[in-house]
């Protein structure tokens, strides 16, 4: 089993060498040749060089980019120039990303209503002011993950590392499909289902063997009323904010699979739905990548509207429990999925992101969730002690 270091342990040796460092730093800037090349990179000569190569850099890149954009000026209804500057304009305003740009609809929006929107670099100030990164392995890390939430997992699981042919063969007895899930991975990237009707064991084990690392678990068998809106295991994202000893339900949504019948991830072409927190319930609408709204499923038909999540009491309850196994990162996404005997953990996310949420609550009322989050974290920290 992986360890996170001791925090106090790790403090000391950076310390430490954050001293030698310094050291070294001193040793060299000592020395007649770093003298003479700081002499060097102060003539404007070289600050004239240096600049031209950096306007030229720039300017390769402004073209690279309005090249690109050329693909966006009828969704957009501006030129690739346009785009460009507004793109520009928006990432030194707002932090916002190109993928905040087009999945937000910045192109659409007046800056007054962009301003609303949490963004990629707005994100990232705020998980590293709300999230504890030397605890952050325990999410990134499947294997970790597993061990430290395996209580509320519902399911049996293997780490890959260093596991025999004797126990792998043991643990597939009686099961009639498995999955393979890579470490640090995230996204559904790497996942792979196993049918174990018609592979071959042995030829499993070897491939899930020859991967780097990783776990393999049971495959879930979802609850009858959520397998009607795709047969993959349409799982639910509860983004949490854990602040001042309270858990703050940022977003719920339910994912479902579209264009896979094995994964409901929304990058991959999934559908997302808002949940009401309190009651469990469905919008009346859905929202794929695309930003394209739905009444129901395109493939099943099955309606959103109305329709209740099962067992959403022991959801809330899991979703309390699992936010105080690790409190350190108070940032997360839960991913949870239903099944006939209620709610299991399937995975945590700490960097959990940022669109999903905004978009199923914002997509209509064209405004984003900045001040919610806001609201909550500019309570007092002192209070925040753990």
């Amino acid at each position: 089993m992986k360890k996170v270091q001791d925090p106090q342990k790790e403090i000391e040796q950076l310390l430490l060498e954050k001293e030698q460092l310094w050291n070294e730093i001193q040793e060299i800037k000592s020395s007649k040749g770093y003298q003479l090349l700081d002499k060097i990179y102060r003539s404007k000569i070289y600050q004239n060089l240096h600049n031209r190569k950096e306007n030229k850099k720039k300017h390769q890149e402004r073209r690279k980019l309005i090249k690109e954009y050329k693909s966006y000026e009828k969704e957009f209804h501006m030129s690739a120039k346009e785009i460009y500057e507004d793109v520009k304009k928006c990432e030194n305003l707002y932090g916002a990303s190109f993928e905040d740009y087009q999945m937000f609809g910045f192109y659409e929006l007046p800056d007054e209503k962009r301003e609303t929107f949490i963004t990629k670099a707005w994100w990232k100030e705020m998980l590293a002011k709300v999230n504890d990164m030397k605890y952050d392995p325990i999410f990134v890390e499947k294997d970790l993950f597993y061990q430290n939430f395996k209580e509320f997992l519902g399911r049996d699981f293997l780490i890959q590392k260093g596991l025999t042919k004797k126990k792998f063969t043991k643990f597939v007895q009686g099961k009639n499909k498995i999955v393979y899930k890579p470490c640090g991975l995230s996204q559904g990237r790497g996942v792979k289902i196993y049918d174990l009707s018609k592979e071959n064991i042995n030829n499993i084990y070897q491939e899930i063997m020859n991967q780097k690392d990783g776990v393999i678990e049971d495959y879930i068998a979802q609850h009858s009323s959520m397998k009607k809106f795709s047969p993959a295991v349409n799982t639910i994202r509860i983004t949490t904010l854990y602040w001042n000893h309270q858990i703050h339900i940022i977003g719920a949504i339910l994912r479902m699979g579209y264009s896979s019948d094995e994964i409901d991830n929304f990058s991959t072409g999934g559908i997302i739905v808002e949940i009401n927190p309190k009651t469990g319930k469905l919008s009346s609408y859905g929202i794929d990548k695309d930003r394209n709204l739905y009444d129901f499923h395109p493939k099943t038909k099955v309606q959103f509207e109305n329709f209740k999540i099962p067992y959403w009491d022991q959801v809330l309850n899991l979703i309390d429990q699992c936010v105080k196994v690790i409190p350190q990162i108070r940032y997360v996404g839960w991913d949870i999925a239903i099944t006939e005997d209620g709610p299991i953990l399937v995975e945590g996310n700490s960097w959990a992101g940022w669109h999903n949420y905004q978009l199923v609550k914002g997509i209509l009322n064209k405004e984003g969730m900045k001040s919610e989050f806001e609201k909550i974290l500019n309570e007092d920290i002192d209070n925040n002690t753990l």
